[in-house]
C-alpha cells in the first residue's frame, strides 16, 4: 500500500513509496479531488480517509463524512495505470523542488507539493475541456461521465456503484 494519509486498516504495510488520491479516483466529489488515502497498486484498491475542504480562506483536511466513505474503492486498470504515471510525475517534481518540496501526502499537488487551490483546478479543468473541444461540463459532472465510462469498460455494476459511492444499485444502473 502507498502511504498518503491515515488508515483504520490494521496491519497495513508500505509496499510502494508514498504520495498517491484520485480523486483521481474516477468519481469526483466536491472537496475530495486532491487527496488520496492509501493506494494498493497490487490489489487495485484505493482507501480514502480524509478530504480537502475550503473553510473561509483556508484549505483544511478533514475526515470523510461517513463510514462507508472509507470503504475500499476497486480501481479499473486504466485508473491504476494513470495513478502510477501521476506518481512518477510527482516523484520528478519532488526531485526538482529538492528542499523546497512541502510534503503533504497528496497525490495531486502543485510543483512544490502543496495542495492545488480548488479555483485553480477548476480553471485548469476548463482549459483542458476547451483544448479537447468537447462539450463543457463541470468537475462534478465528470461523475456521470465516469459512470458511462465504467459501463463502456464493462466494469461490474456493483464495482461501479462503489466507485461512484451510490447507496443504491438502481442509481448506478440508470447511467
Amino acid at each position: 500500500m502507498t502511504r498518503a494519509g491515515s488508515s483504520n486498516r490494521p496491519g497495513t504495510q508500505a509496499r510502494h513509496s508514498s504520495r498517491l488520491r484520485p480523486d483521481p479516483g474516477p468519481a469526483q466529489r466536491r472537496g475530495t479531488r486532491a487527496h488520496l488515502g492509501l493506494i494498493d497498486f497490487d490489489a487495485a484498491e484505493l482507501y480514502v480517509g480524509e478530504q480537502l475542504q475550503r473553510v473561509g480562506h483556508q484549505l483544511l483536511r478533514r475526515g470523510v463524512k461517513t463510514e462507508t466513505s472509507e470503504a475500499p474503492l476497486r480501481l479499473p486498470g486504466c485508473c491504476v495505470t494513470t495513478l502510477k504515471i501521476r506518481k512518477r510525475q510527482q516523484d520528478a517534481d519532488r526531485a526538482r523542488a529538492g528542499q523546497a518540496w512541502i510534503e503533504t501526502g497528496l497525490a495531486f499537488t502543485t510543483r512544490h507539493g502543496t495542495p492545488i487551490e480548488p479555483r485553480n483546478f477548476n480553471r485548469s479543468f476548463s482549459r483542458c475541456i476547451a483544448a479537447a473541444k468537447v462539450p463543457t461540463i463541470t468537475v462534478h459532472g465528470t461523475r456521470k461521465t465516469c459512470g458511462s465510462l465504467l459501463a463502456a469498460l464493462d466494469v461490474h455494476p456493483r464495482d461501479a456503484m462503489q466507485i461512484l459511492r451510490h447507496s443504491k444499485i438502481a442509481v448506478t444502473m440508470e447511467i
